[in-house]
């Protein structure tokens, strides 16, 4: 049993790890910060809605591309995850943001993009549930007979272009933590 809280416990810190990593990013987004993330900081600027929100939202999308092409079911774990990083992502950036700004942009964009490459490898080691994403990149990689990581570059450039299209937070840090964040969490 006490294994069990443990894994829970490296899961939770590796979410809030993502999770400070991101709003990090988002206080030096004039460098760009990943596509994804200048996906959400777009929708969030022409929407309204917060980033955990749009986070979310994308993922429940995700999930139910990959039950309809694949009838494969979420579990309670994905859920909680998708909750969970939605929650902190916008409880961090509401408690903390106004602290998180007076770090300077290289350090906040460095320290950002190691939190979330870390984070995500901690709480993926804990094998107890993955997030939506990764489903929905391993279903498209079935589809077209491509690796995962070619999928994986694949959709990042093309949320990237969505993302420039909606004047997103894209600069020479975007294609940075493309690769950056991936070699971090190896």
């Amino acid at each position: 049993m006490l294994k069990n809280y443990t894994k829970i416990t490296i899961y939770i810190i590796g979410l809030l790890l993502l999770a400070l990593g991101i709003n990090l990013m988002i206080t030096a987004q004039a460098f760009g910060v990943s596509p994804w993330d200048a996906f959400f900081i777009a929708l969030t600027d022409h929407f309204g809605f917060s980033i955990g929100f749009w986070m979310f939202l994308l993922n429940l999308l995700f999930c139910s591309l990959v039950w309809v092409f694949k009838r494969i079911y979420f579990t309670i774990g994905t859920l909680l995850t998708m909750v969970a990083i939605s929650f902190f992502v916008d409880g961090i950036f509401w408690a903390f943001h106004d602290d998180l700004s007076h770090i300077p942009d290289v350090p906040a964009f460095l320290l950002g993009g190691t939190l979330i490459g870390f984070g995500i490898g901690v709480y993926v080691s804990t094998a107890l549930c993955y997030a939506p994403q990764e489903g929905f990149v391993l279903m498209v990689s079935e589809k077209f007979k491509w690796s995962y990581q070619r999928t994986e570059i694949a959709l990042s450039f093309l949320v990237l272009i969505i993302s420039v299209s909606m004047a997103g937070a894209v600069g020479w840090g975007t294609l940075f933590l493309t690769f950056y964040v991936g070699i971090v969490i190896q």
